[in-house]
């Protein structure tokens, strides 16, 4: 075969060869810049209704602390003191089923919050440390975190039931703070219809009621 035709070919091929991976480039190109442009948008609409979400369960138990006469509403939109401040609104005894029961919600919301704070850190540190020793060691390790997630649900009843309570729901308080464990949008739901009412102490009268 003509020397002269074969390199014509090899030409061709290298040119054909670099126009694809000029192709492929400009492919590979776009297809990141896409990819970038997607994940941007996801990111934006996550962070959209992470704060939509955070505001729907802020803003109505804001309200409910301005009708009550609570001095620190504030303390609605913050993650930890919203938990608090759920707790304190009602004006009844903390009672879980006559097993756990205190007239000082302030002290059982504490409670509450280094339960679901410092709880499972406090448990993963003493874990293993008790773990070496017999029959101590494997009831800590077997059954630590089911009864630190029992407390952490029973206490989180109480303060959807109370507070559910205490605006109007006493119909469905019981069915809606038990189902809420599993499914905290339902409280949600209630919340903003239960905004809507008078707390069971009348508007503004959470200091002359609070001993």
């Amino acid at each position: 075969m003509d020397p002269l035709y074969n390199e014509q070919i090899s030409q061709d091929l290298s040119s054909i060869d670099g126009i694809l991976a000029s192709l492929f480039g400009l492919g590979s190109l776009a297809f990141t810049g896409v990819s970038a442009v997607v994940a941007i948008v996801c990111a934006v609409v996550s962070l959209l209704i992470s704060i939509a979400w955070y505001l729907l369960q802020s803003i109505p138990l804001f309200i409910m602390a301005r009708k009550t006469g609570f001095k620190h509403a504030w303390m609605a939109f913050f993650p930890y003191t919203n938990d608090f401040l759920t707790f304190m609104l009602p004006i009844r005894e903390f009672n879980i089923f006559n097993w756990i029961k205190s007239e000082h919600r302030d002290t059982m919301a504490l409670i509450y919050l280094c339960m679901s704070i410092l709880g499972g850190t406090a448990l993963s540190i003493i874990t293993p440390i008790l773990a070496p020793i017999p029959v101590i060691g494997p009831i800590v390790a077997s059954f630590g975190g089911t009864a630190l997630l029992f407390f952490i649900y029973a206490f989180r009843w109480r303060m959807y039931y109370d507070l559910l309570k205490t605006f109007g729901q006493e119909s469905n308080a019981m069915w809606v703070s038990i189902i809420s464990l599993f499914i905290p949008w339902l409280f949600l739901i209630f919340t903003i219809f239960s905004c809507k009412n008078d707390p069971d102490y009348g508007r503004g009268n959470y200091y002359k009621y609070r001993k």
